[in-house]
């Protein structure tokens, strides 16, 4: 509101929006529209003269947005198009949907089965991102949400997620900061993880045991795809009351069964290699 206490209009919000953007980020984004838009590519002319520049700030700009994969150079005709990193953007969300609409009946059959809720996440960046969920009926409601984001080393759904990835792709994960304490059953150290995670590969289901929240367990399991990637991770989870520490090991199996399935549904879709695999993968199928 102003100093009279009238509501800020749309206008007025537009001129501020424009007054506070930054004028390199806003260059950066029209060139990623124009290109987007061109059917052949653009040249640094093209750029020059379309978003009136100088050549010399076109060319600063294409070669920032190349180096960070977000234009390559057309190798078929002239000028830049986008990158691969530019289309993830538009594939991953979408992605996402797929795999969201593919996970939900066997998760609405899991929740209907075990009485708990079940869910299905992804990695985001450094963190578990829950892009389903299914709570059952006379289960009580937990503090988590479809949206909601989960720190990797302390959560079922987390531990699951990176279980199976090459030791440098966790280490960059975990790279630069100390692991946060939620209560004194978190993990503090990369030493606990690593033994975990190797746990985890082999009896095939994570567990968090109120590492996250007191009061409340957790089992996961990894979903992968044609490529034997970890594209998801499906868990259930409860408050302790309910999810009795004798029920770990069958709610693990029943979580393991559940992801197979799953990753089994996804076939051979290409749509589901929601994370490009880094340097020195090796693609291999997986045995369901």
């Amino acid at each position: 509101m102003d100093r009279e206490g009238t509501p800020p209009t749309l206008s007025s919000r537009r001129n501020s929006l424009s007054e506070t953007r930054v004028p390199s980020v806003d260059r950066a984004l029209s060139l990623l529209e124009l290109v987007a838009l061109s059917e052949q590519g653009l040249t640094l002319s093209d750029v020059s003269r379309k978003l009136d520049i100088p050549r010399s700030s076109a060319h600063y700009l294409i070669h920032s947005l190349v180096i960070r994969g977000y234009l390559e150079r057309n190798p078929c005709g002239r000028g830049y198009t986008l990158g691969l990193r530019a289309a993830n953007f538009a594939r991953l969300p979408s992605a996402r949907l797929l795999l969201r609409e593919l996970c939900s009946p066997f998760l609405q059959l899991l929740a209907k089965e075990v009485g708990l809720t079940a869910q299905v996440g992804v990695l985001d960046g450094a963190e578990a991102l829950v892009i389903d969920r299914v709570q059952a009926a006379d289960d009580i409601r937990l503090d988590s949400w479809v949206g909601r984001h989960f720190d990797l080393h302390c959560t079922a759904l987390g531990k699951a997620l990176i279980a199976h990835s090459p030791p440098k792709d966790v280490e960059k994960l975990f790279e630069g900061g100390e692991l946060p304490r939620h209560n004194h059953r978190t993990l503090r150290s990369l030493s606990g993880v690593w033994t975990q995670l190797a746990e985890i590969r082999e009896r095939g289901y994570a567990v968090d045991d109120e590492e996250h929240e007191l009061g409340v367990r957790c089992v996961a399991a990894p979903v992968f795809n044609y490529l034997g990637i970890t594209v998801a991770a499906v868990s259930v989870c409860s408050s302790v009351n309910k999810f009795a520490e004798s029920r770990i090991g069958h709610m693990g199996k029943r979580v393991l069964e559940v992801g197979r399935e799953i990753s089994r549904n996804l076939g051979d879709s290409p749509l589901v290699v929601l994370e490009l695999p880094g340097p020195g993968f090796s693609p291999k199928r997986i045995r369901y």
